[in-house]
């Protein structure tokens, strides 16, 4: 659906509905090919700058943070600016509660 040439015209309704979507794959075994999704679904949106509207950014986001790809998380973020995104108060808080989870468990105690 997201690949070029595909019948579907890639906006920021059909991201948000890919993202979501993406959120309902919880078993382990599917995680690396959600994963995978979401960094195709990521280099899209910016390639067509489309924004980041914040369901779209909750939906990438909470993913990131539920599979503890920080590394993925803090290059969404990186890519995030006035012009592109639109947080919510909801998803910058929900990162910052989940952060301390980025750390060492000997840090965290």
């Amino acid at each position: 659906m997201i690949r070029d040439g595909s019948e579907y015209k890639l906006d920021q309704g059909l991201c948000e509905e890919v993202a979501h979507t993406l959120l309902q794959f919880r078993a382990d075994e599917h995680q690396r090919d959600v994963l995978d999704m979401c960094d195709t679904l990521k280099e899209k949106i910016f390639d067509k700058e489309i924004r980041l509207s914040g369901k779209l950014l909750d939906s990438l986001a909470m993913q990131y943070t539920e599979s503890q790809s920080w590394s993925k998380l803090l290059s969404l973020i990186n890519n995030c600016e006035y012009r592109n995104c639109d947080p919510t108060q909801r998803t910058v808080s929900y990162i910052k509660k989940n952060l301390v989870y980025c750390f060492d468990t000997g840090v965290r105690s």
